[in-house]
């Protein structure tokens, strides 16, 4: 692994909402590992990865694999598909059906430049997630170590003989702190897409809204340690999704299932909070009136609770205040960047501004320093739309 030295991330998430003594205290455990959903990457490297990790596993004592003919014989009756294992309630159902202890599920996949392997270990009995784990690494090679190195935490967590390590690793909150601001980012057939949310959670109730490319979206749910699930539901359709917070409460790693069955990733960051004291002149984001994207401008003018702003564009007019926000963007954050037409967006990741250009790369690899004025992306109002 030296040679990972600087490009492998680390353990970025380690995650654990219930008691993991019960597993533990068996003399052999008994794990079944689901090829994981993919996302933006090959659709072989899900079963590559997790063949990976099983080998792995299969070679450390204490743990038992479940024969891949019998997981494909369950999930068949099940009629899913191995990646088809996305929610905690299905690893419940298939792990009982093996006779497994618990099921390592998860994803692979490219988000910005770094290529991410996210980790799942589930128990069976009451469909927690006992630990997750992500890695991430600058080259698709890196695929082999980094599924070596999350065998061996996962290893550590099912004999019980965890170590954080060089400091990597943290224990838990024992409450989930979500209530803030959120990027989003999820996938698809067509790529990954980016969006914007606000949670509030109050008793173990969480309420919100969401605000993607194809629209805006009501959040209702709960949070139970640092797990949260729940629905969405809009114009354009709803469903249900469920993530996990990161023991660093700055990640939420998870999935969607829409009404008619498809799912995929699902995962957001936090964000500072979009507002600021602006002065006259200041760059700024805008909600324009004309849709729900948020674009380029110049704070001009300010009278009461109302803005007039010039977009960068061109346009101007006058604007609640609650719709103008501080001109922050992060990195990898999800945006669309016009062409020289100006008649057709292309998404792209965000990776550095200077001097009225944004540096992108487009998802085939290309980057290129465009005008901040072709730029537009997506914030979520907190009182909703």
């Amino acid at each position: 692994m030296k040679h990972l030295t600087g490009r492998l991330l680390a353990t970025l998430l380690i995650l654990a909402v219930c008691p993991l003594a019960a597993i533990q205290a068996q003399s052999e455990v008994r794990v079944a590992v689901v090829a994981f959903d993919v996302f933006l990457v090959d659709k072989e490297m899900g079963s590559v990865v997790a063949q990976l990790i099983t080998s792995k596993l299969s070679t450390l004592s204490g743990i038992e694999i479940a024969e891949r003919s019998r997981l494909d014989e369950v999930l068949s009756e099940m009629e899913l598909s191995q990646a088809g294992v996305v929610a905690p309630e299905q690893a419940v159902e298939t792990g009982k059906l093996l006779g497994a202890n618990a099921i390592v599920m998860g994803s692979v996949g490219k988000i910005g430049v770094k290529f991410v392997i996210n980790i799942r270990l589930v128990d069976t009995e009451s469909g927690k997630v006992m630990k997750a784990f992500s890695v991430s690494g600058d080259r698709q090679e890196d695929y082999l170590e980094l599924s070596e190195s999350l065998a061996a935490l996962l290893a550590g967590v099912i004999r019980g003989t965890e170590s954080a390590g060089s400091g990597s690793a943290t224990s838990i909150q024992e409450s989930a702190a979500v209530a803030g601001y959120w990027n989003t980012e999820w996938y698809d057939g067509i790529g990954r897409h980016g969006g914007s949310m606000f949670l509030q959670e109050k008793g173990g109730n969480l309420t919100g809204w969401t605000i993607e490319d194809i629209g805006p979206a009501r959040i209702e749910g709960s949070v139970r340690g640092n797990a949260l699930k729940g629905e969405y539901s809009a114009d354009y359709g709803h469903g249900t999704f469920e993530f996990t917070l990161t023991a660093d409460g700055e990640r939420l790693v998870g999935s969607y299932t829409t009404s008619d069955a498809l799912h995929s990733t699902w995962n957001a960051w936090r964000r500072p909070e979009p507002y600021a004291r602006l002065s006259q002149g200041d760059r700024v984001l805008v909600d324009w009136s004309g849709d729900i994207w948020s674009y380029p401008a110049i704070a001009a003018k300010k009278d009461g609770n109302r803005w007039f702003v010039r977009y960068d564009d061109g346009d101007s007019e006058w604007i609640d205040a609650n719709r103008v926000y501080a001109f922050r963007i992060l990195p990898d954050e999800v945006v669309q960047v016009a062409g020289e037409d100006k008649k057709g967006y292309r998404s792209a990741s965000f990776l550095a501004l200077s001097d009225g250009f944004i540096q992108v790369e487009y998802p085939d690899g290309e980057r290129k320093r465009e005008p901040v004025s072709r730029l537009r992306l997506l914030r979520v109002r907190s009182w909703g739309y």
